[in-house]
């Protein structure tokens, strides 16, 4: 993992008050990016990353990894199990957008689930 990777994974996600999140613009969401190999930016603006596993159970015990965090941080991706893949949307709810909370969840989950 590289330092950059690291700072980003370390950083406290959303333990704050969403409403008074920002939007973050289209150069810091690309900066960001580089930073999560396997994520992208889906054309609605959404962080998601689609994983593929062996079968639906693999995929299943994938999404549990992820429940703790999610709950640790306050925030919570979007989880679509499915025979052969979990699929993975991140985006701030109460802005509609995305922020830095998202890609701090995105290197932390990245980190757990050794991606």
């Amino acid at each position: 993992m590289d330092n950059a990777f690291q700072s980003l994974a370390q950083l406290a996600a959303c333990q704050c008050d969403c409403r008074q999140l920002s939007a973050l613009s289209d150069q810091e969401k690309e900066s960001y990016l580089t930073l999560l190999p396997g994520f992208v930016i889906s054309p609605q603006g959404y962080l998601e990353r689609s994983i593929k596993t062996n079968d639906f159970l693999s995929s299943f015990a994938l999404a549990q990894k992820i429940v703790p965090l999610a709950e640790e941080l306050g925030h919570h991706p979007d989880l679509t199990i499915k025979y052969g893949s979990l699929e993975i949307v991140i985006f701030t709810h109460s802005i509609k957008a995305l922020s830095l909370s998202d890609f701090v969840l995105a290197a932390r989950l990245a980190a757990i689930l050794k991606l």
